[in-house]
């Protein structure tokens, strides 16, 4: 492997470590959980600009999604961009096919699975 391809994967592996640092932050406050990394880190086509997109999919998350947003970036660390789902939300958005879910369906990154919805 090249010295710049050597490079971007170490990059990729350390903004994987982070979202999976921030999945263990966030999942310890809205227990159980399910947190998917997706996005340009996940396909592999990140660039410096690129920030590290996760989903957080829990019913312990807050109805409102302000009050669900702020509470999510409570936990955050720099460079993460945290999206939250209710369950029922996750699941109406794939039972309509929603292309978001068929994104993270091809691309994500499961962090942590506490809901197995990976089975």
């Amino acid at each position: 492997m090249n010295r710049l391809a050597h490079e971007r994967s170490r990059r990729r592996e350390d903004l994987v470590a982070l979202a999976s640092r921030y999945a263990d932050r966030v999942s310890s406050r809205f227990a159980p959980a399910t947190v998917l990394l997706y996005g340009s880190v996940a396909r592999g086509d990140f660039n410096i600009w690129s920030d590290v997109d996760v989903l957080v999919i829990s019913d312990a998350l807050p109805h409102d999604p302000l009050v669900r947003t702020k509470r999510l970036y409570e936990c955050v660390y720099a460079g993460i961009e945290p999206k939250g789902l209710t369950l029922n939300e996750y699941k109406k958005a794939k039972a309509e096919g929603h292309p978001f879910v068929k994104e993270l369906a091809e691309h994500a990154i499961v962090l942590r699975d506490d809901l197995k919805l990976e089975k």
